[in-house]
């Protein structure tokens, strides 16, 4: 998507299978290296350089990088549960193999043995497939702007690299699958060589081993309940992924509108939400937002809030829920920290009416954890918890000076900034994305 940078997608994905890895109490903090897999120079074309830079960056291999290695330490499920969940990414692909010819690609694959799977008497023995050929780049042989899809098939290639890998194919047990196969076999050339790989292997062999989120079944367009700036499920998921929320935890959206956030939440975890809004029915009609929730079959918020966020009692009305919600909770164990998660896209424009002229809606969070944690004595937030909000910045305005809080601010909330990323909405516009971890 051209309106989010390559580094939001890192963002999401990495946060993704940390989210995924934390649920299996993984105790390593997780790296990833990412690398372009796509070498175009866009010579050929005359494309400017952003364009190339893009259209390399559109496919990329992924490789983990640890502190301390452990065996086993993350699974190839692991990935395809983290794509299943990544607004940014499209697909994940296995390499199966690679060389430099398609009959390369076959003996390769019947070596390792990463489509042993397919064959009579094993697990997908069954599993029906197809096969295509992608060409990227130089490789594609087409004067056109070089782009991911239908446009880089080559139908002639496609019968050479039949003829050529039926050994392998010969080996599948199930049927050929045109239209919904089982398995969807690929192979990528003009790719760039994984590291450490010998340079000339520029064809590999893929298998799709997951797909990115339909969450298309959130866009404004689908829903009941809209408002004036409904926010758009990538942001929505992308806020979600940051904050790793995982099955079952509390998830607080404290300036909710129309539950988008909330909406993307459940489409990835079954959590406990609550959402506090302070728009009337007349704005954001509640029994919609609910609709939304139960025609799309996702598990609603546990309550939906009429009120102001920076009112202690409606926050308590928000930790209450909570309680009433788990029996098996104490009072106790909401006063050390009710909600997981804070994700929110506070109202810097039809409703910042609501807030104090004197600060701005994150800062006003941060009043309330803060008092809620020294005054109340009850923590809105766990340590260890995250805060994840976008903040909007005008191209008059300095970010660090006027867009995020202080450091004496934050200090006294308890957060520290561990991540930001910024999206231009237009020339004079910006809003990035902020993670605040809570640390005391």
């Amino acid at each position: 998507n051209e309106e989010y940078s390559i580094q939001f997608r890192h963002l999401e994905f990495t946060a993704a299978l940390q989210a995924v890895m934390d649920e299996r109490a993984i105790p390593n903090k997780l790296k990833l290296e990412f690398e372009d897999a796509l070498l175009y120079t866009g010579i050929d074309d005359n494309m400017p350089e952003e364009k190339v830079s893009e259209f390399n960056e559109a496919m990329q291999y992924v490789r983990v990088l640890r502190d301390v290695t452990t065996s086993d330490e993350i699974t190839q499920l692991d990935f395809v549960r983290a794509t299943q969940r990544c607004s940014l990414v499209h697909a994940l692909y296995q390499v199966v193999s690679r060389s430099d010819s398609y009959e390369g690609l076959s003996e390769v694959a019947l070596q390792n043995g990463n489509m042993i799977d397919m064959q009579p008497g094993k697990e997908n023995q069954n599993a029906t497939w197809c096969f295509r050929v992608r060409h990227y780049g130089q490789a594609s042989g087409t004067k056109k702007q070089k782009r991911h899809g239908d446009r880089t098939r080559s139908v002639s290639q496609e019968r050479i690299a039949l003829k050529e890998m039926t050994p392998l194919f010969m080996t599948f047990g199930g049927a050929v699958d045109l239209e919904n196969p089982d398995c969807k076999l690929y192979v990528f050339d003009g790719v760039k060589p994984i590291p450490e790989q010998k340079q000339e292997d520029t064809k590999i062999l893929t298998r799709q081993i997951a797909t990115g989120p339909q969450i298309y079944r959130i866009a404004p367009n689908t829903r009941i309940c809209v408002t004036n700036t409904p926010l758009c499920p990538i942001a929505s998921y992308l806020l979600c992924n940051a904050a790793g929320i995982r099955p079952g935890q509390a998830v607080l959206d404290p300036f909710g509108g129309s539950c988008a956030t909330l909406l993307a939440a459940s489409m990835i975890a079954n959590v406990r939400s609550v959402s506090i809004e302070i728009a009337h029915n007349g704005y954001v009609n509640r029994d919609d937002i609910l609709l939304d929730f139960e025609t799309r079959q996702l598990t609603p918020p546990l309550a939906l809030i009429h009120g102001d966020s920076t009112d202690p009692t409606v926050r308590e009305k928000a930790r209450q829920v909570l309680l009433d919600d788990d029996p098996k909770l104490t009072e106790q164990e909401i006063s050390s920290g009710a909600f997981d998660c804070i994700v929110t896209d506070p109202p810097y424009g039809i409703r910042e009416s609501t807030t104090s002229d004197e600060t701005n809606p994150i800062q006003d969070l941060l009043l309330s954890i803060e008092y809620d944690r020294d005054v109340v004595g009850k923590r809105l937030l766990k340590k260890g918890g995250k805060l994840v909000a976008f903040l909007p910045c005008t191209e008059e305005q300095s970010f660090e000076d006027d867009a995020i809080p202080s450091s004496s601010e934050l200090e006294r909330a308890g957060l520290r900034i561990s991540q930001m990323r910024e999206q231009k909405l237009n020339d004079v516009l910006s809003r990035w994305l902020v993670v605040f971890d809570c640390v005391t």
